[in-house]
């Protein structure tokens, strides 16, 4: 009979494990909520800002919304890293939560850019250039979306020198190879060369070839903002 009782025990056991669980599952409403909301966001779930903008005004003013299948429409929460005083990316994050305290978030990425706009000024040069120290100040003009102009390039007189601007964030300089009569007297001269925008903005390192009458000086100027 001892392994009846066994038997009779082991089932018992199993039947109260199945209760327990069941009950678990439940509350006195019914089959328990764990099902969190959903959120959609509105508007591009990637922007792209100049140094300095808001983001904000990239987006829809009902920037998101959240609905339960239970509560119907919840209130949301909107934390953001995003630091328009320097080039990054950045996150701005939606959570919400239901009454059952089920949560959910999503989020949009927002990349700041550094733009010619946000470069124009006047800036303070210190470098070499051909083993010579030179220290000077240009002005920075003309910024557009990717480009802007130096005004007193390598510290000659008109040497308007085009700049490009690249990359995720904007801070990759690129001095195409462009020839222009500058300097005092005006000679033809060749110049080129890359270079770094730091992300706040307010510095540069440029690296260039300038080509004169056939001689070629390589040089690296440091660029520092004076007026912002």
């Amino acid at each position: 009979m001892k392994p009846i009782h066994f038997l009779y025990l082991f089932l018992i056991s199993g039947l109260l494990i199945s209760v327990s669980c069941s009950e678990d599952d439940n509350d006195d409403n019914g089959p328990k909520d764990v099902t969190p909301p959903e959120i959609t966001i509105y508007g591009d779930k990637t922007i792209e800002i100049p140094l300095h903008g808001d983001w904000r005004e990239e987006v829809p003013q009902q920037q998101a919304k959240a609905e339960d299948d239970n509560d119907g429409v919840v209130d949301y929460d909107i934390t953001s890293n995003v630091d328009s005083t320097k080039a990054g990316e950045y996150e701005v994050t939606y959570t919400a939560a239901d009454n059952a305290g089920n949560e959910a978030s999503a989020s949009r990425t927002v990349i700041v850019r550094i733009e010619g706009a946000n470069l124009e000024g006047v800036w303070e040069v210190r470098g070499n250039a051909g083993g010579s120290t030179i220290n000077f100040i240009d002005t920075i003009a003309e910024g557009q979306q990717s480009e802007f102009y130096f005004q007193r390039f390598s510290d000659y007189v008109n040497a308007r020198v085009r700049a490009e601007l690249s990359g995720k964030l904007g801070d990759s300089v690129t001095i195409p190879e462009q020839t222009l009569p500058c300097g005092d007297p005006p000679k033809d001269r060749i110049f080129s060369g890359s270079g770094i925008v730091i992300h706040d903005g307010k510095s540069m390192e440029i690296s260039f070839s300038e080509t004169t009458e056939g001689e070629t000086v390589e040089g690296e100027i440091d660029y520092y903002l004076e007026d912002k």
